[in-house]
């Protein structure tokens, strides 16, 4: 922003800077920061139930159960990789 290859309308902005930053540019690099963590670790959470429990179980409470039952019963269709590897021997 500094070199004036990206800018922000005067119209638009509230005119407050921080270290040289328009505020508005702060709090949407803040705020998309924080949403992409926080998506990285629901997806571990949900990754550890999974490993934990099975894949129903990883999914209990977020979806409702049609969509529970539709995860188990693909996860009992896809091999593990013990199973991969003696079918590729």
């Amino acid at each position: 922003m500094g070199t004036g290859l990206w800018t922000i309308s005067p119209d638009y902005s509230t005119g407050i800077h921080v270290a040289g930053l328009p505020v508005e540019e702060a709090i949407f690099f803040v705020l998309t920061n924080l949403l992409v963590v926080q998506g990285l670790l629901l997806f571990d959470w949900v990754t550890a139930r999974a490993d934990e429990r099975g894949p129903a179980y990883a999914v209990a409470g977020l979806v409702p159960p049609s969509v529970a039952s539709l995860a188990e019963a693909v996860a009992a269709r896809v091999p593990d990789a013990a199973e991969v590897r003696r079918r590729w021997q």
